[in-house]
């Protein structure tokens, strides 16, 4: 082969089955599929796809059976195990035979587990190899086994200066792999192979070296390599092999660096039929020159090397689950405290590749560089390699002396990484997230994920999950730099809610979530939340600021909690008020902000005395003050004071105030306080007061106006809180902006651990919301949307693998396809449920988290049906249940309605390609489909006759698109019936997939145009827009029946009819000139009117080989000026008050009237009549006529135009459906106290 130097133009052989035919900046190569196992090299064909057959296990070797294993595994034995099974499946029962002798030889599988006659068996069991190696059993090797050795056999032609490697994914697995190749010998004539781990150890990093070293003088020629080992100096090869397909398109850099230099093979192992593995590794057929020319610079860079692209640092294909049982690498881990994701020293290089990017973007190669040093030791040579990030807090970083050029490049970036995390600016989304695809059968393998039991009940008891953050990070007091978060309320309000800190021993993430929504009256709108410079405290600060926080969460709380300093996991600090105009600067210096005098104040005690003897009132002493009218800590407490100098004690209090029967404030003091002595100074001036505001649950929409309540208190009497009035207003925020932390925390473990984050937080935070969680947003919209996708998904599945089926058939296997059972199964196997958010904030029950609750929580058990419940039935046992803090009771609706908003959540972030990756990734029952290509529909062997010349221009008449292929012939097909079986069974199929098209792009249409209204709404206007009365008007209005042909007479002469009939009332509809609205409702239209618009979207979409643009691009010039004119909520009925009851029931909403039974007496009235819509008393809209029904009619259309200009007044005003949920557990109770 040519070691000739390869231009960058040579790396790209290969393009994606999807990538346009021509780009300007790359070149395109097909990879080649070898079928023939005798002809493994193409000299034109530099990389190649080797294919093989599944190999199906259906139970263990005779070897493992023959051992009597105890059904109680320890997990020593459970691994071994686990590792014979998966060398069975890549090996077949020879290799698994073998590795559970290499497990004995090494001591990992122990005498004590297996007993001794079992260890004997295993040492003395010997397989016989088969004489000659084209009759052996499939049982013996596995395919994927048997191709391998095809393949290397192929090789013989260059057996004397062969040499190769052999990348797999899993560590454990490449001894395994070299053992078995070593065995099979005599049948690869002179290949020698061994394995490679890539290990980090000191014992591990010599024995790999050694390995190198007799790879180079010959004792070896064939390496078996980990993917650990793939960044280190490896030698230049010609031939490479992926047993496992590479996880990264970075991964595939470095192995196409190892092949360059002598123009090599590059050879991938795909399964039959495996579409995920043959799409990932066509992610990385395209790259760019810059990828290229660093691929090229990368070898053989002795001294320097730049910062890879942003190309090869996409986690797209995200990180695969690599060796996830290596202990060895464990110890040497930065795990991020928010998500749980890890960075090891074999993915630290990616890590800080992305740090870089984040830090320079695209001049990050320009500005950062990866530099080498030899030097000489008395070991010899070692390796230092400096890591030069300028711009970032360690702008140089050296790691330790390193035996070569990778081990060192690998101990510099994962230095660098720690110390960025150490600093806190090391954010989440630098670490390495699972591969979406691929983490089911990961979360689904973990302990606890039994079986759901299929027995219906009302509810199901889940364990509830607790945010991982606080489980990885230290107590307060054991911290030695300390990170602050600023909580900075917005200044939409009067009174002031100035910024105070919550200092935490780990940074909270930069892009944590959105912020929290508050509501109530004079509260902020919204709490910011913004990450500032970390500091450290001395042991005596930080004491003081836990006695702060203390008396802080007495106050909010109004009882006394304990919170033990060695437990706390935060602290809380005030602000002076120079700190406001900082509060969105997120590199101002904190530290030096902070209110000690505040802070040692309230540890000292809760108050002081407002007033001295002798002492004169002034504007400041009431400024900023608190004020408690008694010295009880648990009071109630007041603020915005006023100095009342025309009141003394002796004044009359207001009318009201106390009763008649006080003739003074002093009396009402003599005779209402206990040990009551009299006043120092009856003439002092009174304080008024107004009540300190705090509400029981600040995040939910239906809080009511509260009404300031004033009062005059005696300042002698009075105690001042020792926390300033405008700081303990945000502090009583405090606990309801932690509870949403606590929130954002659990969806960004979600959405990363479980979907490779790429849905959005917010969204996703959305998705796994209840309703009765009572917050400002849910899952309903989301899921409404969600169903639909579903719906559009899993009928191009079934249309693609059921070619053959009529529509009925493929309508019920679409039921059972998505159905509820379906999902909730799914997100069982999945744990989904442990992470919804059901239940509402509660001020009274919440408590700060503590280290001895926030350790273990959260772990996921399986759901048990809530049944009743045993003899034990007395209220403080049913209370207690109630209030367990570490589980949640879900109703198996709930969780399939999560499944569905989850997936709407998907579609909203990244459109369909994002929405199907996390379908996947629900482990929902759709087989071998990983991207649109393989739901490809594939029509029936049914082939309609090719389109002419008139037809040709009425589908170009009717698409008003023109973007369609020119002699499409299904774009005709869908505007005929035929009578025979075969071509009307062609045209239901179209039909349906047509019908979940139209319905998806219907619901995506109202989901925009209306963005806040209930999915009861929308549920009414989708239902009027695709019903089969609004189809035949559509069908009617753009003149598809003029181009429609029917083999029956008669469908077309009631084609006809229906069409004169429809004309009719739209005319006269018009004519009347009111908002021509629904003018098709009382007709009853052909069915074959609105199958024809159903099917020829189907034929659009056939026809744009499932691309959804044309069908998008009809429906915006077609279908939706027909649904802005004629649907919406005014044109729902014929009258407005029928479309508003049909908005108030679907909301539902109970607590609403139309009342007319006021009538105007004003002279300048329109009319003697006044109708007024209202709702859960608050007056919607109001109208007046001439008669009681012109006016009951403009006031519904009135309401009706409010509802669409304000779409959150029912969430605002409405509480019907919590009453709703209250209601139905009362009458539960009562039907089970009736039962007993």
């Amino acid at each position: 082969m040519s070691s000739s130097h390869q231009t960058p133009q040579t790396l790209k052989r290969r393009r994606s089955l999807d990538a346009p035919q021509e780009r300007p900046t790359r070149t395109h190569k097909r990879i080649k599929e070898t079928a023939s196992p005798n002809v493994l090299y193409d000299p034109s064909q530099q990389e190649a796809v080797l294919r093989f057959e599944r190999h199906h296990v259906s139970r263990p070797t005779q070897l493992v059976a023959s051992l009597r294993i105890s059904q109680h595994l320890s997990p020593e034995l459970e691994r071994c195990l686990e590792e014979v099974r998966y060398a069975q499946t890549q090996l077949g029962d020879f290799g698994a035979d073998l590795t559970l002798q290499e497990l004995t030889r090494r001591g990992t599988l122990k005498e004590t587990a297996i007993g001794i006659s079992g260890s004997q068996t295993i040492t003395h069991h010997d397989y016989k190899l088969p004489a000659s190696w084209t009759r052996v059993e499939s049982k013996v090797f596995s395919p994927k086994l048997l191709r391998l050795v095809q393949a290397l056999k192929s090789s013989d032609g260059t057996a004397s200066r062969f040499q190769g490697i052999i990348y797999v994914n899993r560590r454990s697995f490449a001894p395994m792999l070299a053992c078995t190749l070593s065995k099979l010998s005599e049948h690869l004539n002179s290949i020698r192979p061994c394995y490679l781990l890539g290990s980090n150890s000191p014992s591990g990093i010599l024995a790999d070296i050694e390995t190198l070293h007799k790879l180079r003088i010959g004792t070896f020629n064939l390496i078996v390599a980990a993917r650990s080992a793939e960044d280190l100096d490896l030698p230049d090869v010609p031939l490479l092999i992926h047993y496992d397909p590479p996880p990264t398109i970075l991964s595939y850099a470095y192995c196409r660096t190892q092949t360059q230099a002598l123009n090599g093979h590059m050879i991938f192992m795909l399964e039959d039929g495996c579409n995920l593995a043959y799409k990932d590794v066509n992610q990385s057929a395209l790259l760019s020159e810059e990828a290229c020319s660093w691929i090229e610079s990368a070898r053989g860079a002795s001294t320097s090397q730049s910062f890879s692209p942003r190309e090869l640092c996409n986690f797209s294909p995200a990180m695969s689950l690599v060796d996830t049982s290596d202990d060895e690498q464990r110890p040497l881990r930065i795990q991020d405290p928010a998500t749980g994701l890890t960075i090891t020293p074999l993915c630290s290089t990616l890590a800080i590749h992305r740090y870089a990017l984040y830090l320079h973007g695209q001049k990050a190669s320009e500005l950062c560089s990866i530099s080498f040093q030899e030097q000489s030791t008395h070991e010899g040579i070692a390796v230092l390699c400096t890591i030069n990030l300028p711009g970032s807090p360690i702008p140089n970083t050296v790691g330790p002396p390193s035996p070569s050029h990778g081990h060192a490049r690998r101990s510099a970036t994962y230095e660098a990484c720690l110390q960025l995390f150490q600093a806190g600016h090391l954010e989440s989304w630098v670490f390495p997230a699972l591969n979406p695809l691929e983490v089911g059968p990961h979360i689904r393998s973990e302990p606890g994920t039994n079986d759901v039991d299929s027995t219906r009940g009302p509810a199901r008891k889940y364990p509830r999950k607790h945010p991982l953050f606080w489980t990885e990070v230290l107590p307060i007091h054991e911290a030695t730099t300390v990170y602050p978060t600023l909580i900075s309320p917005s200044s939409d309000c009067s009174p002031s809610y100035p910024p105070v800190l919550l200092l935490t021993t780990r940074p909270l993430p930069n892009d944590l979530g959105p912020s929290a929504r508050m509501y109530g009256s004079s509260v902020p709108s919204d709490v910011h939340l913004i990450t500032a410079t970390p500091f450290t405290f001395t042991a005596e600060e930080l004491e003081k600021l836990h006695q702060f926080t203390r008396r802080v969460y007495h106050a909010v709380l109004r009882k006394a909690l304990p919170l033990p300093f060695k437990e706390v996991m935060y602290l809380l600090a005030p602000l002076d008020q120079a700190a406001e105009e900082l509060c969105v600067d997120a590199t101002a210096e904190m530290q030096g902000l902070i209110s000690w005098d505040v802070v040692e104040e309230a540890a000292k005690g809760w108050a002081v005395p407002f007033y001295k003897e002798g002492e004169q009132l002034s504007q400041s002493m009431v400024e900023d003050a608190v004020l408690a009218d008694s010295w009880t800590e648990f009071t109630r407490r007041y603020h915005d004071l006023k100095i009342r100098s025309d009141l003394t004690p002796r004044s009359a209090p207001a009318h009201g105030e106390f009763g008649p029967e006080h003739a003074s404030y002093l009396a009402f003091c003599e005779k209402q306080r206990k040990d009551f002595t009299g006043l120092k100074d009856p003439d002092q001036p009174l304080i008024e007061v107004t009540d300190l505001p705090q509400y029981p649950n600040s995040l939910c929409p239906l809080q009511k106006p509260v009404a300031p309540t004033t009062r005059c208190f005696i300042p002698e009497l009075c105690a001042r809180f020792t926390i300033p009035a405008g700081t303990f207003r945000t502090l009583n925020l405090v606990p309801a902006v932690t509870y949403h932390i606590d929130q954002l925390f659990l969806v960004k473990e979600l959405n990363a651990k479980y979907f490779g984050r790429v849905i959005s937080d917010e969204l996703l935070l959305q998705a796994i919301t209840s309703p009765t969680a009572l917050r400002g947003y849910d899952y309903e919209r989301l899921e409404w949307l969600g169903d639909a996708f579903l719906k559009y998904f899993s009928s191009c599945f079934l249309f693609s693998t059921h070619p053959k089926s009529a529509e009925g058939q493929l309508h019920t296997a679409r039921g059972a396809l998505i159905s509820n059972n379906t999902l909730f199964l799914a997100a069982n196997r999945m744990k989904i449920p442990q992470f919804i958010q059901s239940a509402a904030f509660v001020l009274r029950t919440w408590k700060p988290v503590l280290s001895s609750t926030s350790q273990g929580q959260g772990s996921f058990k399986p759901p048990v049906n809530r049944q009743p419940e045993a003899p034990n039935t007395s209220k403080r046992s049913k209370k207690r249940r109630a209030k367990d803090p570490n589980t949640i009771v879900l109703g198996d609706n709930v969780v399939a309605n999560v499944v569905e908003a989850i997936i709407g959540a998907a579609f909203l972030t990244g459109g369909r390609d994002v929405a199907l990756t996390v379908t996947k990734a629900l482990d929902l029952p759709f087989p071998n489909v990983y991207r649109w290509a393989d739901v490809t529909p594939v029509v029936p062997a049914f082939v309609p006759a090719p389109v002419q010349a008139r037809q040709r221009d009425a589908i170009v008449e009717l698409t008003r698109c023109g973007s369609f292929e020119d002699g499409s012939p299904w774009l005709a097909f869908a505007l005929s019936r035929g009578s025979n079986h075969e071509s009307h069974l062609a045209h239901e199929r179209l039909e349906f997939i047509g019908d979940a098209i139209l319905d998806f792009l219907v619901v995506c249409y109202l989901y925009d145009k209306y963005p806040s209204m209930s999915t009861g709404g929308l549920t009414l206007l989708k239902g009027a827009s695709v019903s089969n009365t609004a189809l035949a008007a559509i069908s009617a209005s753009i003149g598809l029946h003029t181009h429609a042909r029917f083999e029956d007479p008669r469908t077309h002469q009631k084609v006809s009819a229906y069409v004169a009939q429809v004309t009719a009332h739209k005319t006269k509809a018009a004519a009347e000139g009111h908002v021509i609205g629904q003018y098709w409702i009382g007709l009853e239209p052909p069915k074959a009117l609105a199958d024809i618009l159903e099917a020829l979207i189907g034929a659009i979409y056939l026809s744009d080989a499932s691309d959804l643009h044309g069908v998008q691009r009809f429906f915006d010039r077609v279908l939706r000026p027909f649904y802005d004119e004629h649907v919406t909520l005014h044109t729902l009925s014929d009258h407005p008050h029928s479309a508003l009851t049909q908005v108030m029931q679907s909301y539902p909403c109970r607590e609403f009237k139309v009342d007319s039974s006021s009538s105007s007496t004003d002279a300048n009235s329109l009319g003697s009549h006044r109708c007024s819509v209202i709702v859960h008393d608050v007056v919607l809209a109001r109208a007046e006529g001439a008669s009681a029904a012109l006016a009951s009619r403009w006031a519904c259309s009135f309401a009706l135009d409010a509802l669409e200009g304000d779409p959150t007044f029912l969430a605002r005003t409405c509480d019907c459906r919590q009453g709703a949920s209250a209601n139905s557990g009362q009458e539960a109770k009562s039907r089970k106290a009736g039962g007993s």
